[in-house]
């Protein structure tokens, strides 16, 4: 499996950003977890898989289905099972953390007292859900 790098991930995100023009779409993006980690805070080298929250639709998971097969990524390296435990969340507080022409990428707005790992919201579990503490 291809580990995605920070700078892999934005050239991901670029490549993205003009299949979406070509298709004349365009698309918002939450990323949580180690995603995050990585991308915003250089804590984590890599991730296996990109946690995140779209809207999907046919022309976007064909798009997403080339960029893998591009990558040489795993099929699975979108994960939104992050979707279930954020049903518990009322309002999620997300900033705009990158931005391009055709797709804007969030992600949430939290700190914390403790360590880096406490300031993102973990995946999948409801307890990493209670260790971030939003605020506006």
């Amino acid at each position: 499996m291809t580990k995605i790098t920070k700078e892999r991930f934005l050239e991901i995100l670029e490549v993205l950003n003009e299949r979406l023009e070509e298709n004349k779409l365009s698309m918002s993006l939450n990323i949580y977890g180690g995603t995050v980690m990585m991308a915003c805070f250089d804590v984590r080298p890599a991730t296996k898989d990109i946690d995140e929250i779209f809207e999907t639709f046919p022309q976007i998971k064909t798009i997403l289905n080339d960029i893998a097969e591009t990558y040489g990524l795993d099929e699975n390296w979108i994960n939104q099972d992050i979707q279930e435990p954020l049903k518990h969340v009322k309002h999620e507080h997300l900033k705009e953390t990158y931005t391009y022409n055709y797709l804007k990428v969030f992600t949430p707005k939290c700190r914390s007292n403790a360590g880096n790992e406490d300031f993102i919201i973990k995946t999948g579990t409801i307890q990493g859900l209670c260790r971030c503490r939003i605020f506006d």
